[in-house]
């Protein structure tokens, strides 16, 4: 379970560098792309979701996306 977890986080990591880098991804983009990702690769796994849903609220205060794999700033707080 944890390697799951954890393979999750990487992958939800890799997922906002994609975006061309003037274009400025918000908090609920990035929480959108993370629960998508979670979805198709982990369908019966929780963990990789509840990831998402606990870095959202942060970046929305902060405008930093934290994981424990991820620890990326710049996102707008929308």
């Amino acid at each position: 379970m944890r390697f799951v977890v954890i393979g999750a986080i990487v992958g939800c990591a890799l997922i906002g560098p994609s975006l061309p880098a003037h274009a400025a991804m918000s908090c609920s983009q990035r929480n959108e792309q993370c629960m998508a990702f979670c979805t198709k690769q982990f369908k019966r796994q929780t963990g990789c979701t509840s990831k998402c849903a606990d870095a959202l609220p942060q970046c929305m205060s902060s405008g930093c996306w934290n994981t424990p794999m991820s620890n990326k700033c710049g996102y707008t707080k929308g």
